[in-house]
């Protein structure tokens, strides 16, 4: 199958089709570091290794600064929304994340994309559950940066 930026999905029956594949690849998405400054704030975590880029070019081991761990695992979740649209479907939620890693640092400056793979699914009474493998490449990386697993629901 060819990988595309966004996958519709027609129904159960076509996602079940697509169970233990790769189904979308994402865009690169830029890292900035206002995006990183941004997330510092919002999740008040305000370690100078993300948001002092003067001390990071000599202190950090990764001359420059990096993004947070956690803003790895969110760009995981926006991957795998846009990877993904469900046909058919009132609304989606994420019900929980199985597994998450964060493998590799994002130094400022990456591009990033997601690669989103359906692990599962499973018809319930009136929703769609699926399981969800999203792992966050750095082009360039040799290691992904996050490899996330996300439990979706979606209502019919």
């Amino acid at each position: 199958m060819d990988l595309m930026e966004q996958h519709i999905i027609a129904g159960f029956e076509y996602l079940q089709k697509l169970q233990n594949q790769d189904v979308a690849l994402t865009p690169y998405l830029k890292i900035t570091q206002e995006k990183i400054d941004t997330f510092a704030e919002l999740s008040m975590d305000q370690q100078w290794i993300h948001v002092d880029p003067e001390r990071a070019k000599t202190e950090s081991p990764f001359k420059g600064t990096i993004a947070h761990g956690l803003f790895s695992l969110a760009m995981a979740a926006h991957f795998l929304m846009g990877g993904v649209k469900m046909q058919g479907v009132q609304y989606g939620l994420v019900t929980g994340v199985n597994y998450v890693r964060f493998v590799s640092a994002v130094p400022v400056g990456s591009l990033i994309r997601g690669r989103v793979r359906l692990m599962r699914c499973e018809r319930l009474k009136s929703s769609t559950q699926a399981v969800w493998l999203v792992t966050v490449e750095r082009d360039g990386g040799v290691l992904p940066a996050c490899v996330a697993e996300f439990m979706v629901r979606y209502y019919d």
